[in-house]
Order: structure tokens, then sequence, then C-alpha cells
């Protein structure tokens, strides 16, 4: 898994050229408009997290009586103290690697080669705000890492290190789930009649579920360290192209009387171009 991101790359300039026919006909308009005040916020918002929380959210890490003690930790994620592979941490980095660089295939893509630059742009804040919330989290809950409570390892390699306290959220799942959400998402928004759609998502999913698959094999992350990263992954990679979407739905809270003149308020959404 060492090539995977140029795997990655050839497959997906495989792809383009193969799929070229059936996306000929969609239009080149880009999905996407930019806004300068919108888009400062978020590059803005994005990088206080991913630079400044690590000096400004801390905790005292310091080892309590129960720190070797599986018992501590809850039944849904006790099973990952017993496993270890420094073989599976180092193929989850290839594979993160290789989804964190898929974006840039899109510059293959004559249809999307001149909105590029708009792409990149949506991508970085992206990358900047699952990135950032993940180091808040993972500085602000110090977590231990699963192999801290694995004794088949000595316990001067568990107790080393900074890392060893960072294991909620997982930031390779997050790092995965974004860039192959981000990838599928603005796929989906340029060939939206695409049948390629399913394929694309599909595929992606596949690869950033791997990940996360891997980092708990490898006694890095428990479960929901896991999924707690995929669900900032996706979450950013979906919210920040819909955000910049043209003529996109806006939802309205409305509340309002009961109805029917029964007592109480009737609370509903109404969506709106």
């Amino acid at each position: 898994m060492k090539y995977t991101a140029a795997v990655l790359i050839v497959f997906w300039a495989c792809f383009f050229l193969y799929a070229e026919e059936s996306i000929e006909n969609e239009s080149t308009r880009s999905p996407y408009e930019l806004s300068l005040v919108l888009d400062s916020t978020l590059l803005a918002a994005g990088g206080l997290l991913y630079f400044a929380s690590p000096q400004v959210v801390k905790r005292d890490h310091s080892l309590g009586e129960d720190a070797y003690s599986r018992d501590s930790v809850n039944i849904l994620d006790r099973q990952a103290t017993r496993w270890y592979s420094r073989n599976s941490s180092k193929a989850s980095d290839h594979v993160r690697d290789g989804l964190l660089y898929l974006p840039a295939v899109f510059v293959l893509c004559p249809q999307m080669r001149q909105a590029f630059p708009d792409i990149a742009l949506l991508y970085v804040e992206t990358y900047l705000l699952t990135s950032g919330t993940t180091g808040v989290l993972k500085n602000a809950v110090g977590r231990k890492r699963p192999y801290m409570y694995n004794p088949s390892l000595p316990r001067k390699e568990r107790d080393q290190g900074d890392q060893n306290w960072k294991s909620f959220p997982s930031g390779h799942t997050t790092a995965a789930f974004t860039g192959a959400v981000f990838t599928s998402t603005v796929f989906s928004d340029y060939f939206p009649g695409s049948s390629w759609k399913i394929p694309v998502w599909s595929a992606c999913v596949t690869a950033a579920s791997l990940v996360a698959y891997l980092r708990v094999r490898a006694g890095m992350h428990f479960p929901t360290d896991v999924v707690a990263g995929g669900a900032i992954g996706t979450s950013g990679a979906v919210l920040i192209p819909y955000l910049h979407r043209r003529n996109r739905e806006r939802a309205a809270l409305i509340i309002g009387p009961g109805i029917g003149g029964e007592n109480g308020i009737c609370i509903g959404i109404r969506g709106s171009h």
C-alpha cells in the first residue's frame, strides 16, 4: 500500500478517460460560487482551529491508578485493547495519504479544469475545519490509545510520547473521510445525472472505511474514535460544498400556532431557493 496515492490517481485518470463519453453532455458550468464574506469566515475559522487550538486547549494527562486496566474501558471499545500491529498502522498511513490527495484528480477532468482553483479552495476550507476540529477534541479529551492497555507491550513504550494521549477522535479517519467524501460530493454536484455516482461513492467510502479498520487493528484507536473521526470528516466534506452551491435550497424553521385550532405550537421546516 506504499504507493496508494499514485495508484488512486492513475485509477481516477483511467476513470475519467473511460467515463468521459457519459459525462461529456453534462453542463460545464461550476455548481459552486465563491463569496468573499463566506470564504473569509471559513478560512479564518478553519485556520484558528487548525493552528491555534493545540496551544489553547490543553489537558492534564497524568496517569491514574486505572491507567493500564482494561476494565476502565467501556465494553464497546474494550476489544481494541488486545490489538496492536505496526504493519496495519503503516498501511493506514498510505491509504489515508492517497485519499487526502484524491481531490487533485479533478484537474484531469476537462469539465472541471477551469474551476479547479475554486474546488481547491473549498477543499482547503474543508480540511482546515475538519482537521482543526479533530485537533481541538484530541487535546481537550486526552484519551489514552488502546495499546496503552495492552500488557504485551513494555510499559516504558506505553508511557512515552505525547501522541499516546490523542486517541479521540481518529485523525487518520477524519482525513480519509474528508478526502473521500469531498471527492464524491463534488463529483455528484458536477455530474448529477451520471450513472457513475454510486460507484464513485462506494469506492471512496470503502477506502476511507479501510483506514478506520486499520487504525483499530493497529491498536491506535478505539471503534468510537474512528466513528467520531468519520462523522467529522463526512460532515465537513458535505457542508462546505453545500454552502457554496448555486441556488441551494435553504431550510427555514417555522414556529406558529397549533394546526386546526388546537392549543400549542407547530414547528416545521420549509425549503426555499
